[in-house]
């Protein structure tokens, strides 16, 4: 017998190359069907190919058949994706698959889903005739065009605004585009133009008014004129917008059901809250959210601004609260953490104001503003080395950024390193030269250098820039003292202390001895006991009364209040 051998057979077939494939196993053939039941993902080229090759009535039988397996599952994912895909792609296109859109259109809507919404719609208006299909072709165009504005895509909403202007003659299309260009013109599109924005709005409210439904009017006409309250607080004027909102809320009370436009009726509400919360009405803004969260305590958008008005109110706790609310019921969203650091940071809790800045970042690594927010608080914290590294890293994302190269400077001179502050501050005048606080800061670092006539000439252009501001006024006198300058600093003084805001304790002793340098020493201790009554009376409990009492004593002795530390 002879020995069995293994494997001899299987070993040439895998290396002899000349083995040809047994003839009984031909390649299988492309399966279009399957590339259609892959709902169209499949990345197979042949597949694909054979899809193709199909005539056009059997790809929509197949793309039928699929749309009507997929739309007996219970699956709501499926209507915003698959099914529009297989029904636009059917025997029905203008029917079925406008339909299959249009749902997919609302519940984007709904969600908040911007490019879906937008991808959606204007494959919904490529299936409608704009004559037959007005009605549809309107809906998609503007759920699109309203979608592009989370997107910052404001030049292309314009333009379908405006196409729909062009085609439709009817009150509401040209009452609807209207208050969509005028809300575009008062709060989006660079420049802002809100005369042009009132003209818009103003038609629209012209418009609403011809509505001859006695419920639908009263709901446009209310709503344009919230559009108007927009407009109105944008051009400064908070009464108008007040009374305008307030007004709305009132009538939408006494002529619409309550269970009509619900949705509506909180969104105006929202908006008198805001208006409220910028005239500094705060509690009565603090009323508005309070009621905003009992209809709808999962809007995180309520939580937050109530939490801001907490802040403006003093209650931090409160604020800090709210914010945690915020955190729990929404996803996670950077400016939650950025707006929650900041009360952090005035609570004077520094390592959670870090954390939630820090958070911030990895959620919007690209943002510079909680990465401004970190560095000054580790600045202010005496922390300077880290605060530089982070700048650097921020510097590393986007370039030339005054901000950061501005705080650069700070973190450099609070290491005790002049020059690479003076780089860091020259650097962020070239970005910006408008920047005022890099003017501010680098006349800080001449005076102490030695030079307080390059601290006044900074100075001096950060006012033209920024306007008056009493700690800039105080500075610019103080370094104009140095310079031997006592009557032009006493001007600065003085108009510092008429300004809101002023550190009045140090401008009156400022002033104080510039009035003694220049022999006025009557005038000099009557700035002085204003100070010390102003004091005695609570109403500077911060100021130090040593100083002006040392003052006092000086000009009894005839000296005059002279000083050696660069004061008058």
């Amino acid at each position: 017998m002879c020995p069995l051998r293994h494997g001899a057979a299987t070993i040439r077939e895998f290396t002899d190359p000349l083995v040809a494939a047994p003839a009984s196993r031909p390649a299988p053939a492309p399966d279009a069907r399957g590339y259609v039941r892959s709902d169209c993902t499949g990345d197979d080229p042949a597949a694909y190919a054979a899809y193709r090759a199909l005539p056009a009535e059997v790809r929509a039988a197949l793309h039928d058949e699929r749309a009507a397996e997929l739309e007996a599952r219970p699956d709501r994912g499926l209507l915003i994706g698959a099914i529009p895909n297989h029904r636009e792609r059917g025997a029905d296109p203008r029917g079925a698959g406008r339909r299959a859109l249009r749902t997919a259109l609302e519940l984007c809507v709904a969600i908040g889903y911007s490019q879906a919404t937008v991808d959606l719609g204007m494959r919904g208006r490529a299936l409608c005739d704009p004559d037959t299909d007005a009605e549809d072709y309107c809906h998609f165009t503007a759920k699109a065009a309203s979608a592009l504005v989370p997107l910052g895509r404001y030049e292309e909403c314009v333009t379908l605004y405006r196409e729909l202007r062009r085609r439709y003659p009817t009150p509401r299309v040209q009452m609807s585009t209207s208050y969509a260009l005028a809300v575009l013109h008062t709060r989006f599109l660079e420049p802002r133009d809100h005369d042009l924005a009132l003209e818009h709005m103003n038609n629209a409210r012209a418009l609403a008014a011809l509505e001859p439904d006695p419920v639908l009017g009263a709901y446009y006409q209310v709503f344009q004129d919230n559009g108007l309250a927009l407009v109105a607080m944008h051009r400064g004027d908070l009464e108008l917008s007040h009374e305008l909102t307030t007004r709305g809320i009132a009538r939408l009370e006494r002529e619409l059901p309550s269970d009509r436009y619900v949705v509506h009726r909180s969104q105006l509400l929202h908006n008198r809250a805001r208006v409220r919360s910028a005239l500094g009405r705060l509690e009565e803004a603090h009323a508005d959210f309070t009621e905003l969260i009992a209809r709808d305590p999962h809007y995180v958008e309520y939580h937050m601004d109530r939490a801001d008005v907490r802040r403006g109110l003093g209650d931090l706790a409160g604020a800090l609260a709210g914010y945690d609310r915020a955190v729990e019921v929404s996803v996670p969203m950077p400016e939650l953490f950025h707006n929650r650091g900041g009360v952090r940071a005035e609570a004077g809790d520094v390592e959670g104001a870090l954390a939630d800045f820090a958070r911030a970042l990895d959620l919007e690594p690209a943002e510079p503003a909680p990465r401004l927010a970190r560095a000054a608080l580790l600045i202010e914290a005496d922390r300077p080395r880290e605060a530089l590294a982070e700048l650097r890293a921020g510097l590393a994302l986007h370039g030339e950024d005054a901000r950061l190269l501005c705080l650069a400077g700070l973190a450099e001179q609070a290491l005790g390193e002049p020059e690479s502050a003076r780089a860091a501050y020259d650097r962020a005048l070239a970005a910006d030269p408008s920047n005022v606080p890099a003017l501010t800061d680098r006349a800080v670092l001449s005076f102490e250098q030695g030079d307080p006539l390059g601290a006044v000439a900074d100075l001096t252009a950060a006012l033209a820039l920024g306007g008056e501001d009493p700690d800039v006024l105080y500075n610019r006198g103080f370094a104009l003292a140095a310079a031997g300058e006592p009557a032009q600093a006493l001007a600065d003084f003085s108009r510092a202390l008429a300004l809101p805001g002023a550190d009045l304790a140090g401008l009156l002793c400022r002033r104080a001895e510039c009035l003694a340098r220049l022999g006025e020493s009557r005038r000099a201790a009557g700035d002085l006991h204003d100070l010390l009554r102003l004091h005695g009376a609570g109403l500077l409990p911060d100021a130090e009364p040593a100083e002006a009492l040392g003052l006092l004593d000086g000009l009894a002795a005839g000296v005059g209040g002279g000083r050696d530390d660069g004061g008058c």
